[in-house]
C-alpha cells in the first residue's frame, strides 16, 4: 500500500503530542496543570482580599501563588507550542514529501531523499489518535500517518488491518470516535 503526503506542522504537532503523552506522568500533567493553575491563582486573589489584616507577606505569598499558577498556564499554552513550532521549522520539515510503502514484509519510507526500510518486527507499538496513525521504533521515533492520505475509509481499514496482521499484540488502536484531531488541541 502506498501513500503519499506533504508534512505539515499539524503533522508534526500530532507525533510530538502522541510522543509526549506516551509517559503517564505526562498524560497526568496535561490533564491536570490547568486546574493546579487555576487553584494556585484563586488561591493567591483571596490572600490578596485578606492581606489588609494580616500584612505585607501575605501579599508576597499570593502574588508567588498567582505567580506560578499563571507560569503553569503560560508554559502549556504558550511555550510548549512555541517551541513545537520553533523545532519544526528549524529542521525544514514544511511540505517535505512523506512516501509510506507498507507492505506484508516491511514499511519502506522516503522522506526528503532519505530512504528506509524498516522490518515490521523492528516497531514496537501502532496506535492512533483522532486523524493519525502512528507507528513507533521506540519511545522517541514513530512514523506518522494522517488519515489525509488515505483515498477512502476502505483503504484506511486495509492499512489497519494490516498493521494488526503483522503487530498483533503491539497494536493499541483507540476505539473512541471522534473527528478532532489531535493536532488541533493546542492553538497555533
Amino acid at each position: 500500500m502506498e501513500l503519499r503526503y506533504q508534512y505539515s506542522l499539524p503533522d508534526y504537532r500530532a507525533l510530538t503530542h502522541a510522543m509526549m503523552d506516551q509517559g503517564r506522568f505526562s498524560r497526568w500533567w496535561r490533564r491536570w496543570a490547568l486546574y493546579l493553575a487555576i487553584v494556585l491563582m484563586v488561591a493567591g486573589v483571596l490572600l490578596v482580599a485578606v492581606s489588609n489584616i494580616r500584612g505585607w507577606h501575605i501579599q508576597f505569598i499570593a502574588i508567588v501563588l498567582a505567580g506560578v499558577g499563571g507560569a503553569i498556564i503560560a508554559i502549556q499554552y504558550v511555550v510548549v507550542p512555541l517551541q513545537i513550532r520553533h523545532y519544526y521549522r528549524k529542521q525544514s520539515l514544511a511540505g517535505a514529501l512523506v512516501e509510506i510503502d507498507a507492505t506484508e514484509a516491511d514499511v519502506r519510507t522516503n522522506d526528503r531523499g532519505v530512504e528506509s526500510r524498516i522490518d515490521w518486527s523492528a516497531f514496537v507499538r501502532a496506535d492512533d489518535a483522532p486523524g493519525y496513525h502512528f507507528l513507533w521504533l521506540n519511545r522517541m521515533q514513530g512514523i506518522v500517518v494522517p488519515d489525509r492520505v488515505f483515498a477512502s475509509q476502505a483503504q484506511r481499514q486495509e492499512f489497519r488491518e494490516l498493521v494488526e496482521r503483522q503487530m498483533p499484540d503491539r497494536v493499541k488502536w483507540q476505539r473512541r470516535s471522534t473527528s478532532r484531531s489531535i493536532a488541533d488541541r493546542v492553538p497555533e
